[in-house]
Formats: C-alpha cells, structure tokens, sequence
C-alpha cells in the first residue's frame, strides 16, 4: 500500500522512512543518529481529535482557546488534529455563524490540519465555529465522536479621545464630574484621585460616566479618568490629567439643644453640636476649648449663654441661647372637707393648688390627675388620704387629709317576737339606740326606740292573721338595717259551726263555716266524717244514716289549728 501518506498519523512526532505489512506494520525510522525498526500490532489511530487551535492574522500565529475576545478581523483558524491522515468528508458540516446567520467560509485540510477561512467579520461581534462529527473522517473513514464548538468574539474598537467638565458651582462641599470618550463601543469609566500621596479608585469601569466628588478638606487634588470600550483589555483605554484646588468658604454650622424643653426643678443639660464640610476644629464653651464637634454644658440658673464652633480654616460661628425654664420653689397646697361631723354620707375633699409659675398637675389618693388648680375628691369610707401637687418644673408638695366621721354601717337586723292576731304590742331585741320601724306593706304601722339594752316594744293595732310585718332598724345617722319579715299569727278560733237540720234518713250533714276550714262530725266519740268549707262558706259532709235521737257534736278546726266551739245537733 501507498504508506507515506499516513507516515505521521502512524506514528506520532516520528518521520517514518520505510513502512511494511506482515500481520502488522512494520516501521523504520531514525532519530538523532540512531535507527529503529519497530512493530505496530495495534495501528487503529482512533477517531480524530483536535489536539492544538489557533489563529492567523497579519502573518501572526497565535493560540486559539474557545470563547477568546479581540480576535482580529482578518483572522483564519486553524485546528490540528491527532493525526495527519484526515480527510474531509462533508464541508457543508463545518459552518460559522454570528449576529447576521451564517458566514461564507472556506475550508481545506492540510497534513492534519482543518483551515478555516471566513469572510467579513464584523467587529465586536459573537462567532460560533461548529465542526460537526460527520465532517472530518480519518485514514480509516473514521469520524469524530462528537461535534467541536468554538466560540469568540471580535475585536472591540478602542476609545480614541476622552475630555473631561468639572461643574463647581456646589464647591467646595461638592464638584460634579463629566467625562465624554470619543469613539469605541459603549465607554467604560474608571475615575480616580490622588490623596495623601495615594491614588484612590472613586469609580471602577462603569457605563456611568458622571461622579459627584465630596471633598473633606481643602487643598490640591489630582485626578484622572480612564476610558475604555465596554469589554475591552485595559490596555487599549485613554487616560485624562487634571486638578482641583479646594478653597473652604463655608462656615460651621453650630446647634444648642437643651435637655429640657419644659419648666424644671433641675439643672438644664445643653447638648452643643457642630458640623461642618470639612470638620470642626474646636468648640467655644463658657470658659475653655473643647476639641471635639460636640459637648455638653450644665446650666445651673436662667441666664444666656454663648457659644462658639471653630472649623478646620478658623472659619468661627457664634450662637446663644437663653435659659428660663428654671424654677425650684415647690407649690402651695390646701386641703378641706365638707362635713365634720358623723354622716353616712360620702364626704367631698376640697383641693386647692398654687404656684409661682404654674400648677401642672394635682395628684389624687386614687391615682387620678386633674390638671387644674382645683378639683374635688370624693371619700366614701374613714381613712387618711394623701394628695400631691406638682408644678411644671417638677416641684411637688404632698398634704395627707384623715377622715374619721363616716359610718355607712347598717344596724344589725332586729329580732321579732312571734306576732298574733290579737296583739297590740310587737316586742324583740335590736342594736341600742337606733329605731326601729314597723311596715305593713308600704304602710308604716309604729315605730320606737331601742333602748340601751336594746330592747324595743312597738305599739300597733291588731293585725289580721296572715299578715306580713316588715321590720327594721335606722340608727342616727341615717343606715337601715336588712328587713326582718313576720307573718301574723292566727289564734283567733273560727265560729262554730251553723248545722242545718238532721233527720234519721240523711245521709249528708251540712252548714255553714269559717271559710277554709275543717268541719268534725262526732256522735259522741264516735267519729263520724269531715269536710272541708267552701269558698262560699258553706260545707257538706258525707255520713251513714243515725238513729233519731242521736246527738251529733260538730266543731271546726282553721288553717291554725284553731277550734271552734262545738255545735250539738239532735236526729229528728
């Protein structure tokens, strides 16, 4: 076979001088001054493979890697493969293609190597290689085992020119930075400062192209301002010079807060502040320096006070303030009651306060707050009371009030003696002194006073059986006792029996009666039956039939117990 084609592809990094087949290949070859003969039993050389890239431009050679930038114009690439016996199988397979579709391309292989050649590359624009798998066979036919993708990106035109404008009319707190570059692709700024002999990034590469400069001090500054195009190396940026002199016209600002706004009992705590574009150098207070932007100074009395905030340049701003919150002399306080002598009724503390300047507030035993210079409390039981008045400095006086005459005690209930029908006196025990009042209903039927062993006798007339007296107790003051409540007890008996005519034949007994009550049919000890009277007063009474002559005794017996007289009847 014709072998010097596949030389190289046989064995790698070697010139073959002579190659043979018996059941193998065998290859002759030198290296340096000595001569090999080797046997090959396995000469499959595998599926191609790329083994190096690279790109031509401007008669350079240089590496290609994929997703590369700043790739030239006018480049081809080239990508060697594991072997140089590569054929190429289908051209149509190798394609490239950027922001506008495919690209034409021209395509060759060469001692291993697949050259590409691509026409009208545009600038700062995507490519994508693709070196399909059915594209490139080797000396074997055989093809590669995956597609290859390259991707890269091309050159990006440099910034040709930058200027700078500096907008000064906030100095010297603040300076206003514009930088315009001419040319490129979408500029990039990068802004910095010289300061305390050190350059300082104020702004890395951005597409912002304005920076407000906040300055901290006066002084000479040095700036620069990078440009670039966007994705572009640094190398290929401009760079513009220039410097600002800052000159501090401002002067510190200087505020006096007091730590009381209101009236006070105490000192007044002034909090001093001083700000200023580029720092406070000292503060004025009654009497010394402080080197700080803020302090502190204590007001012990009213008066007016000055201060005085020194900048970094000895700009100087003055500012007082007057003090007349100051007030120490406690209020007046007056307390009185309404009744002194023993009530049950509540009894109405009267409280008056005064001050010098004003009463802020009067504290009552409660807990309650009246903001007036006079209120009333209400005490409903004895005690000692304790009321406070408090000005708007915070002065307070505190006054106590005992109360000793309140008795809203009721009187122990009185006990009753068991009332009847027929009294005229009611009789019982209740607390000493006090009165107590007998009530039929909402009528009052008597009354007297207990004696000083607490006995009580009320004289009334005669009540009916039934009846429910209501008795109580009041005592000097006005309380009543809870009511004791007594029926009137029946002992009046009922009348005897009016019995109707009784012969040997009847059977029923009857009359007329106390109404309610049960009538008793005996002959002698003999019982014979009862019935009950009607509403009517009239009774009827179920008996066997007596012999004539017989003496019937009937009588009545009430609700109460009470018995009546007895009736004697004879059978006719």
């Amino acid at each position: 076979m014709n072998s010097n084609k596949y030389l190289s592809t046989i064995k790698q990094n070697v010139n073959v001088s002579q190659l043979f087949y018996n059941n193998g290949l065998f290859a002759i070859y030198t290296v340096g001054e000595k001569t090999f003969l080797e046997y090959i039993d396995d000469y499959d050389v595998g599926s191609p493979k790329i083994v190096k890239s690279s790109y031509h431009s401007s008669g350079n050679e240089n590496e290609f890697i994929n997703g590369m930038d700043n790739i030239p114009l006018d480049s081809s690439f080239s990508f060697q493969f594991n072997q140089q016996g590569i054929n190429l199988a289908d051209e149509s397979k190798i394609t490239m293609e950027g922001p506008d579709g495919l690209l034409n391309i021209d395509c060759d292989v060469k001692e291993g190597r697949l050259l590409i050649k691509p026409e009208n590359l545009k600038e700062n624009a995507i490519y994508t290689i693709t070196i399909n798998k059915g594209s490139i066979t080797n000396y074997l036919g055989e093809f590669a085992e995956h597609n290859i993708t390259f991707n890269f990106k091309t050159f990006i035109p440099p910034v040709s020119k930058i200027s700078v404008e500096v907008d000064r009319s906030k100095s010297p707190d603040q300076y206003t930075i514009t930088a315009v570059a001419t040319g490129g692709v979408e500029p990039e700024y990068k802004f910095l400062i010289r300061e305390n002999d050190k350059w300082e990034v104020l702004q890395d590469y951005s597409p912002n192209n304005v920076i407000v400069w906040n300055p901290t001090k006066d002084g000479w500054f040095e700036f620069y301002v990078h440009a670039r195009s966007s994705g572009q190396r640094n190398d290929y940026d401009q760079a513009y010079y220039f410097g600002e002199f800052v000159v501090d016209t401002i002067f510190p600002e200087i505020t006096i807060t007091p730590n009381v706004i209101g009236m006070t009992n105490g000192n007044v705590v002034l909090n001093i502040k001083a700000s200023d574009n580029f720092g406070i150098k000292s503060i004025w207070v009654p009497n010394k320096y402080v080197n700080s932007s803020n302090t502190t100074f204590t007001v012990t009395s009213n008066g007016t006070y000055t201060f005085e905030a020194i900048d970094m340049a000895n700009n100087v701003t003055r500012k007082s303030i007057t003090i007349t919150n100051i007030d120490k002399l406690p209020p007046a306080l007056g307390l009185s009651q309404n009744i002194v002598i023993p009530t049950n009724k509540d009894v109405i503390i009267t409280v008056n306060a005064l001050d010098n300047v004003k009463v802020k507030r009067i504290i009552l035993p409660d807990g309650s707050i009246t903001t007036k210079n006079s209120t009333k409390f209400t005490v409903s039981k004895n005690g000692t009371y304790k009321f406070s008045a408090e000005d708007t400095a915070g002065n307070v006086t505190t006054r106590s009030l005992t109360v000793a005459n309140i008795n809203k005690v009721p009187p122990p209930i009185p006990t009753v003696n068991p009332i009847w029908d027929s009294h005229t006196v009611i009789k019982g025990k209740a607390k000493s002194n006090v009165t107590v009042y007998a009530k039929n209903g909402s009528k009052t039927i008597g009354s007297a006073k207990a004696s000083a062993k607490g006995d009580y006798k009320i004289t009334i007339a005669k009540q009916k059986a039934g009846n429910k007296i209501l008795v109580h107790a009041k005592d000097s003051v006005g309380n009543v006792s809870k009511t004791k409540s007594v029926i009137v007890i029946d002992k009046t008996p009922p009348l005897a029996p009016i019995v109707n005519k009784v012969t040997s034949k009847a059977k029923v007994v009857s009359g007329k009666g106390e109404k309610g009550a049960t009538v008793y049919v005996y002959r002698g000890k003999k019982y014979l039956n009862k019935g009950t009277v009607d509403s009517k007063g009239n009774f009827r009474i179920k008996i066997s039939q007596q012999k004539k002559g017989s003496i019937l005794s009937v009588y009545a017996v009430d609700k109460a117990k009470n018995k009546s007289k007895i009736t004697k009847i004879t059978v006719k």
